[in-house]
């Protein structure tokens, strides 16, 4: 869903300013098939008598088939069901502000503009969380236990017999992600000459690091490591032995007096454009104009992936 408002105000014959208020809101989901959607689907897991945590979904059965091998040799299939590390159940808004001033005074084209933003991510990782994750080998069904020429990921499968412990979340913890950008610029579009024309520019963001509304994120703490002695010495191939590790500790943002974002604010992000438009007088007659430019962008890091970082039930 998105809204917007907008108001033209004409100052004189050469000088207009644009004003515009905008709102968005939106679902960007990853997850399964709307017949197992995980809070109006129906569940499969129920069916089946496994367990789950959520109102749909389904499980996923990897290494059921051989790969490559499916299909005449070109299917990459070898499970059935879904349930990927970057499910997720996601819903975003976005408050915006934008305003630039045109002004054209001789034979220069000036535009004077800032805008600003409010994000908000409410997302839930869904990882293990409508469905286990079941993998199947074929070393519960072989002559000797092993990995041989005998047995097989299906007949694993059929006896309920997985190769190790079922991925299984056992809770769901909704993240509250919430970040500001703001950014103003200059732009001159200047026609030297009849056949020359610059355009020059100057942007400036200032992006704050993501914060989580309830402090649920955090980071490992390299400057408090604490040096701790292995129960059992290791020995490297060059015959090197490690008695002791150093174990940093996991520090929450926003308490203990750390800063409630995971990252320092970046107050030098200056983007300048350049650009050219050149119509030379020997290729006029042909009309070609030869246009180039040169700018220098940041990519917005916060909100750049749906997932949450870091997730503290992902096992």
């Amino acid at each position: 869903k998105q809204a917007m408002l907008a108001w033209t105000h004409t100052v004189s014959p050469t000088q207009f300013n644009d004003l515009r208020l905008n709102y968005t809101r939106g679902r960007f989901s990853n997850t399964v098939d709307p017949m197992w959607d995980p809070t109006t689907g129906q569940n499969l897991n129920t069916i089946l008598g496994l367990p789950t945590i959520t109102e749909g979904g389904l499980p996923l059965l990897n290494s059921l088939f051989p790969g490559s091998s499916l299909g005449g040799g070109s299917s990459t299939a070898t499970g059935l069901g879904t349930g990927g590390s970057t499910s997720v159940e996601d819903h975003e808004e976005r408050y915006g502000i934008t305003d630039i001033y045109y002004w054209t005074h001789g034979n220069m084209n000036w535009k004077f503009g800032a805008d600003g933003s409010r994000s908000l991510q409410n997302v839930i990782p869904l990882f293990a969380a409508y469905g286990g994750s079941y993998t199947f080998a074929a070393n519960q069904t072989s002559g000797t236990g092993a990995v041989t020429t005998s047995g097989s990921p299906f007949a694993s499968f059929l006896l309920g017999v997985p190769s190790a412990s079922p991925t299984l979340r056992n809770v769901e913890i909704p993240y509250y992600y919430r970040w500001m950008n703001y950014a103003g610029f200059v732009q001159n579009d200047w026609r030297v000459r009849s056949n020359l024309t610059l355009n020059l520019g100057l942007r400036y963001n200032l992006e704050t690091p993501r914060t989580e509304k309830y402090n649920n994120q955090g980071w490992f703490d390299l400057s408090q490591a604490q040096r701790v002695n292995l129960p059992t010495p290791l020995t490297l191939q060059d015959g090197e032995k490690i008695t002791s590790t150093l174990v940093p500790p996991f520090v929450y943002a926003g308490r203990g007096g750390n800063p409630a974002g995971l990252t320092p604010t970046s107050y030098l992000d200056f983007e300048p454009r350049f650009g050219f438009a050149w119509s030379p007088d020997r290729l006029q007659s042909h009309h070609v104009t030869i246009r180039g430019g040169y700018t220098f962008s940041s990519v917005p890091f916060s909100g750049l992936t749906r997932l949450p970082n870091p997730d503290f039930r992902s096992e």
